[in-house]
């Protein structure tokens, strides 16, 4: 592995969970909060499915890889 994906293995996932939660933290409100919920409920499911398949089409390979790497944040989750 090289670059990013040495470290998590949903960079843009991640992204895009910081981003929806930064636009709900710059305007807090039910809608924002809802919105926001969704969007890290949505992400968290999508990369868990995706992380299933992966294991079924390359078994133990990617389960050493999702060991030792972080799933959306680098050294934390």
């Amino acid at each position: 592995m090289c670059g990013i994906y040495r470290f998590i293995r949903h960079p843009m996932y991640g992204s895009l969970m910081l981003l929806g939660l930064g636009i709900y933290l710059k305007r807090v409100t039910p809608l924002t909060s809802a919105l926001a919920s969704i969007v890290v409920i949505a992400l968290v499911l999508t990369a868990l499915i995706e992380e299933g398949e992966m294991r079924a089409c390359f078994g133990e390979e990617y389960g050493a890889y999702a060991r030792r790497t972080k799933r959306f944040i680098p050294f934390l989750v």
